[in-house]
């Protein structure tokens, strides 16, 4: 049975460092990231190439599909558009497992962007990064962890990452950090 995975969470979290370290633990040697992509196409004008970036990024996504590969992407999960795309994998006989990297608050992404831009990384306005924090948090919960076969919650606030709970479909919700995971839903009613 091949896996999808799916690496989520607010900018500026980590979770292109985090998916370097996981995925090829798990075996994963196809990771799509439209970041990586459009850093590829144009390292100089990395948002100008962001809209190219992103239909590459849907290509490579159905071309995996159609094979019938593992692979796995990154997104903020603040956009309902991939749902669909997990639940026609998932009739092609896909498991989904889903990795949610999670940050105590907006203001903290938005304080890990601006140093990821001081290094030479791509800026995204701060009224974006807020509104993909909360719209992520809140799919996170009601759209995509319903639909995985897994999923696992970290946080990734401070120095070291911290497992906060995992569940699924058919697996029971095991929650390691309950002050965490209390907050992260409470911040979805906010």
């Amino acid at each position: 049975m091949p896996d999808l995975y799916i690496i989520g969470g607010p900018n500026g979290v980590g979770k292109t460092t985090t998916a370097l370290r996981v995925f090829p633990r798990l075996g994963v040697k196809a990771f799509i990231n439209a970041d990586i992509i459009a850093h590829g196409l144009s390292p100089l004008d990395v948002e100008g190439a962001a809209r190219e970036a992103g239909r590459i990024m849907l290509a490579e996504m159905e071309r995996h599909l159609a094979r019938g590969d593992d692979f796995a992407l990154e997104t903020t999960l603040a956009s309902r558009t991939l749902a669909p795309f997990v639940r026609r994998c998932q009739d092609a006989g896909y498991r989904f497992i889903l990795i949610y990297v999670w940050l105590r608050d907006a203001d903290l992404a938005i304080e890990r962007v601006a140093k990821r831009v001081k290094s030479g990384g791509h800026n995204i306005p701060e009224d974006v990064i807020r509104r993909r924090y909360e719209r992520g948090l809140k799919n996170f919960f009601d759209l995509y962890s319903p639909l995985a076969d897994s999923w696992t919650v970290l946080d990734n606030s401070g120095e070291t990452t911290l497992f906060v709970a995992q569940g699924g479909r058919e697996l029971a919700t095991d929650v390691m950090l309950l002050d965490t995971w209390q907050r992260m839903q409470g911040d979805t009613h906010d």
